[in-house]
């Protein structure tokens, strides 16, 4: 075997197998990414939490005009505050991705042995990581605005949440590949896939207000449970175990079919040059 057979050889071994120390050092990339980018910041910070208060107030003036109707503001807020865990995993993830193709910087990672799984772990996690920070801040902003909302929800609500984010690194999946396909084209990918998925997810309203078609669609959407779930449980204060049982089997379909069409289109983008582009 020659030299240049051994690097090469040398090279897909380190290809394949993951490295805490490339993942570690691929994370902090894209945490410090937030230090020349600040519209990172007023997106992940800024936003939610004006957002936030502006229900806060819509739920606290419910109940100021009939006091029967603080439910329905309970259930607008929650939908609120849960839908962005789902929307900021999937347009942060797109965004911090988008910014190594902006700035010509997608090349020097993919020609470093980083894998495919350590890019969209390094993703993830840094996504995780300064979700966490909105959703520190907005928990903040709960109890001064409205603390009503913690004794109202209780430990349930972290199920939600936890599955909320993992379905929103799935639909990150499938925005990923959209942009290997098609590249810097695919900017909006991110905003439109939570909006697409919003609307079947029935965050702020019943399933069963929808048209017959988007009902149906409905039902293959795991989310739409999820929310059915929460109003479900802060109009009766049951939690029935089948509201989360049923959207993790469709969510598993989801995640293989997300797995697939990543690696495809992944190896597509290697072949077309379409990484380079970028």
């Amino acid at each position: 075997m020659t030299e240049r057979q051994s690097r090469i050889k040398k090279y897909f071994l380190m290809k394949n197998n993951f490295s805490f120390q490339r993942f570690f050092g691929l994370t902090l990339h894209y945490l410090y990414s937030m230090k020349r980018n600040p519209t990172r910041i007023i997106e992940i910070l800024v936003w939610p939490s004006l957002e936030l208060i502006l229900f806060c107030f819509l739920t606290l003036s419910i109940n100021t005009v009939n006091s029967n109707m603080l439910k329905l503001g309970l259930s607008i807020l929650s939908g609120i505050v849960f839908w962005n865990f789902l929307a900021r995993i999937i347009q942060e993830t797109v965004a911090q991705f988008l910014d190594d193709a902006f700035s010509k910087n997608i090349q020097n990672i993919f020609i470093t042995p980083i894998s495919l799984f350590e890019l969209t772990i390094s993703l993830f996690f840094a996504s995780f990581v300064k979700m966490c920070l909105s959703l520190l801040l907005l928990s903040i902003l709960l109890i001064i605005f409205f603390p009503l909302f913690f004794s109202y929800i209780g430990y349930i609500g972290l199920i939600w949440t936890l599955f909320l984010i993992v379905f929103g690194c799935i639909l990150s999946l499938f925005a990923l590949s959209f942009i290997f396909l098609y590249g810097e084209r695919m900017s909006f990918i991110g905003w439109f896939i939570s909006t697409f998925i919003e609307i079947f997810s029935c965050v702020m309203y019943a399933r069963d207000i929808l048209p017959a078609p988007l009902k149906f669609i409905s039902f293959f959407i795991p989310t739409s449970y999820i929310f059915e779930s929460i109003r479900q449980y802060l109009s009766t204060g049951i939690f029935n175990p089948m509201d989360i049982i049923i959207p993790v089997y469709i969510t598993f379909i989801f995640f293989l079919i997300s797995l697939i069409c990543l690696k495809y289109s992944y190896a597509y983008a290697k072949k077309a040059g379409i990484l380079t582009k970028t």
